[in-house]
């Protein structure tokens, strides 16, 4: 298995801060707090990684503004961006494809547009579930974002999930560049 790196410049917060390479930068305002990425279990001597699930996979949206496609959310790229109609409770969900142990949500928002478009980002609910009829809450994200900022959120369990969605409460535009969802992979084999 290959695996690239992506060199991101973080926002707010986590911008220039002092976290390990194998621990990620959650934002915790004014502040931020250093989580590892890496877990070392002694009982079972294995060791944990988290592995992104989401690139490339099938997902949708509320309603689609321009040409800004679901699809455009997981294609790797943070200069396309999906983009909904304003909506009542507008969503975006990816289906990946199978079950995984969801244990992290990365959100890239959008970097073009007027200062207030970056802001639109804001009382998001983020539930996973086994099916699209059995979601529940993994994490929230009040907001208000900024252009370009990287968002990292935790959820509060290690879901079982095959589905993610992304919801704000309201009425409004939803429109990010990535969604990356991390699950827990067994390096030990």
């Amino acid at each position: 298995m290959s695996s690239s790196l992506v060199q991101v410049e973080l926002a707010g917060p986590c911008k220039g801060h002092g976290c390990k390479l194998t621990e990620v930068c959650i934002p915790q305002s004014p502040t931020y707090t250093c989580i590892p990425v890496f877990v070392q279990s002694i009982e079972k001597s294995q060791q944990i990684q988290l592995t992104e699930v989401a690139y490339g996979k099938s997902c949708k949206q509320s309603s689609t503004a321009w040409v800004e496609y679901a699809s455009k959310a997981v294609d790797g790229d943070l200069n396309t961006y999906m983009h909904t109609n304003l909506d009542y409770s507008p969503y975006w969900i990816v289906d990946l494809g199978k079950f995984y142990q969801v244990k992290q949500i990365e959100i890239f928002n959008r970097k073009q547009g007027a200062i207030d478009t970056g802001r639109r980002l804001h009382d998001l609910d983020i539930m996973v579930g086994t099916s699209l009829n059995n979601l529940h809450l993994c994490t929230q994200y009040a907001g208000l974002a900024e252009l370009g900022e990287h968002i990292v959120l935790v959820c509060q369990y290690e879901e079982k999930a095959r589905y993610v969605k992304l919801t704000i409460r309201g009425t409004e535009y939803l429109h990010v560049a990535e969604v990356k969802v991390y699950a827990l992979y067994d390096l030990s084999g």
